[in-house]
């Protein structure tokens, strides 16, 4: 029983991770902003933090979904969601109610202990994992063994591919969303010069 609980916390973990992440790539200028509102962010570390906080959790997502050195990917979540609860609780105890920044999979966008309360199970989760020796679960399906098996050296050749096509869809998606976001800047520019 445990090694499939094991796996099943990686998907649940890898897919909340997923799915902020692209989120957070889709609306990278939102999160932008909303990263700049958090105590300790500056307007010069915003920018960088916009990309590199999805980028992480894709990274942590992949290896936690497709179980390559998903062990190492729980402690470095755990890390990346420790950060994260600082700053939750850093803006709430300066008064901050607005907009999380969280994206994915959060029930609610507007801080507040439901924050707290999700990324402590979160930490929880991925603290098993972490601990967890359980490597394998026996499932009598064609598919089982690669998924649910540690891979101590490298991908499999059908894992590369998932992985590859789904860091190759955000990466469009992230193109295509940045291209819009410059778009609609530069009509709401010649707006303005029009205009004045």
């Amino acid at each position: 029983m445990l090694p499939l609980t094991t796996f099943a916390i990686r998907q649940v973990l890898g897919w909340i991770l997923l799915t902020s992440s692209a989120s957070k790539l889709l609306n990278r200028s939102e999160f932008r902003k909303e990263l700049g509102r958090y105590p300790f962010v500056t307007s010069a570390m915003a920018p960088p933090a916009s990309v590199a906080i999805p980028a992480i959790e894709l990274l942590l997502a992949l290896n936690l979904l497709l179980g390559v050195y998903w062990r190492l990917a729980a402690v470095a979540s755990i890390a990346l969601l420790i950060v994260f609860l600082v700053a939750v609780i850093a803006a709430l105890v300066s008064g901050r109610r607005d907009g999380c920044g969280c994206g994915g999979l959060m029930p609610t966008k507007t801080l507040g202990p439901a924050h707290i309360f999700t990324i402590g199970l979160m930490v929880g989760a991925a603290l098993f994992l972490a601990l967890s020796d359980s490597t394998t679960a026996a499932l009598n399906a064609p598919w089982s063994q690669s998924l649910l098996t540690q891979s101590h050296s490298a991908l499999d050749e059908g894992a590369l591919l998932v992985g590859l096509a789904a860091v190759n869809a955000l990466l469009i998606a992230t193109a295509a969303s940045t291209t819009w976001d410059l778009r609609r800047q530069r009509q709401s520019i010649d707006l303005v010069t029009s205009e004045g």
